[in-house]
């Protein structure tokens, strides 16, 4: 009987557990679609090779809320003894999620709603070369903390930071 109380007390914790981290990759995204989190779409930017990738967030943002949806499901279903039939949908969103990341040239080209978040990438992308880009996400790594969120949470102030470092590094 121990036995049986303590693995659903550990059940318990290891979907709480997957259910907040959940929680805070899906904000994670949402803070990149806004445009508050900047390192991971600069970090595109560092990559040397023949085609520059771009950084597509809505694979991470169908998965995550995939993710939610059967983690959330299947804590009600422990916790509250509840069968909630969204289990199937949260699979298919993963599904889906997964499928858009793999194979994009079978979902085509992203509609222009999508490619216009964060919209301090949108700003940008015209008006640097992929040379400029890559300049200014190397000088990304060399900020400090607390000059990294300052540039995440002001977008004009991080333009006019990328502007100064094309500007001094122009050839």
């Amino acid at each position: 009987m121990h036995a049986a109380v303590h693995w659903c007390q550990m059940r318990i914790i290891i979907l709480s557990a997957g259910f907040i981290i959940s929680i805070l990759s899906l904000t994670r995204t949402v803070f990149i679609i806004i445009g508050w989190h900047k390192g991971p779409v600069l970090k595109q930017f560092e990559k040397y090779g023949d085609e520059e990738n771009f950084y597509y967030w809505l694979p991470s943002f169908i998965g995550w809320i995939g993710v939610l949806i059967l983690s959330g499901n299947l804590w009600a279903q422990t916790v509250w003894g509840v069968a909630y039939p969204f289990a199937f949908f949260g699979g298919l969103l993963i599904v889906m999620a997964y499928a858009v990341y793999r194979y994009p040239s079978y979902v085509g080209r992203p509609p222009a709603v999508l490619l216009t978040h964060p919209r301090w990438l949108h700003e940008i992308l015209p008006r640097t070369t992929r040379l400029e880009r890559r300049r200014i996400a190397y000088m990304w790594l060399h900020l400090p903390f607390k000059l990294k969120l300052a540039y995440n949470s002001n977008d004009r102030a991080f333009l006019h930071w990328a502007d100064m470092i094309i500007i001094s590094t122009f050839i």
